[in-house]
């Protein structure tokens, strides 16, 4: 597909499609650099389990009652009208075992331990509760403070998104 819009036609004639992410690690930043999110984060991490997550693109037509909005993954759809994945199966709930081969969302959470502890100070784009100073200091001695482990860097390098930007805007 030549752009976005063209897949999202192709793949669902009405309703939405969603798209599962592909979590990326800190690969070992530290510290905010001025270069391309896809030059500087190029570790996968293919076990996390957050990778079973999808994103929608939405056809706004389709789109049911913002009255029954409850998560930023999946969206109510106006009766009779579904959200698929990119092999065209239904899709119910913001947690799907999608395939990765036609589509994936890149999903930089952590990015450098700095900018991931600005993150979180900015507080959750949902409910806009900020994170606590413990939280945040869990960040800056190099730790997850969601799972007690350190920030992961990532475990299989995958530059394929950095090569295709450099493609399009050498």
């Amino acid at each position: 597909h030549k752009d976005v819009v063209e897949f999202a036609r192709a793949t669902a004639q009405k309703g939405a499609v969603a798209i599962n992410s592909q979590m990326f690690g800190t690969a070992g930043r530290e510290k905010y650099e001025p270069s391309p999110t896809t030059y500087r984060f190029q570790c996968l991490i293919p076990d996390d389990e957050r990778n079973a997550y999808v994103k929608s693109l939405v056809r706004l037509d389709d789109l049911g009652s913002i009255d029954d909005f409850s998560n930023p993954h999946l969206f109510p759809m106006r009766k009779g009208i579904s959200t698929v994945d990119t092999s065209g199966k239904a899709v119910t709930s913001e947690k799907h075992a999608g395939p990765f081969c036609v589509a994936v969302i890149n999903h930089y959470y952590y990015r450098s331990k700095e900018e991931f502890a600005e993150k979180l100070g900015k507080g959750d784009v949902l409910t806009g509760e900020k994170a606590s100073s413990s939280l945040i200091q869990s960040v800056n001695e190099g730790d997850d403070p969601f799972t007690g482990e350190s920030l992961p860097t990532g475990t299989f390098r995958d530059d394929s998104i950095w090569q295709k930007m450099k493609q399009i805007d050498p």
